[in-house]
């Protein structure tokens, strides 16, 4: 797959908050704690995995084995039913959509954040109604389906 020069740096930094001597190392225990920094939600076998694949023999690790883990981890954040649920959260109506505008300011604002052009793409790809409505239930089935 290979990580972005972007999600390396980022990997890299977080690593190092991790690094409290500043050797470039961390204990393989650790590996859980910062991919979930990074957002992951591992579950306890994907961690056991994580750390038998970077470090057989549970020693301390350097940030390359991080990237490694990020690169290949193919965990799944969040399901679709919950990715629904939380679209629920804005929906004040009941109705099963949220204006086009919101679904923007959500993914600019929460999470990963989008920038500006990636917010963009995101308004030209959504299935907006006649009225600027996203049936987030449609776009929940588009995200997990691509």
């Amino acid at each position: 797959m290979g990580l972005s020069d972007e999600q390396k740096e980022e990997y890299e930094e977080c690593f190092k908050l991790f690094d409290k001597d500043e050797d470039g190392k961390i204990e393989a225990r650790e590996i859980a704690d910062v991919v979930r920094a990074l957002g992951l939600n591992p579950s306890e076998p994907q961690v056991e995995e994580m750390v038998k694949k970077v470090s057989p023999k549970g020693g301390p690790v350097g940030v390359d084995a991080i990237l490694t883990v990020m690169d290949g981890h193919g965990i799944v954040n969040g399901t679709a039913e919950q990715v629904l649920e939380s679209f629920k959260i804005f929906d004040n109506q009941g109705e099963g959509k949220i204006l086009a505008t919101e679904m923007k300011a959500v993914y600019c604002n929460m999470g990963e954040k989008f920038n500006e052009e990636e917010a963009e793409k995101l308004m030209k790809a959504l299935p907006v109604d006649s009225k600027g409505y996203v049936d987030y239930a449609e776009w929940t089935k588009m995200i997990f389906s691509a």
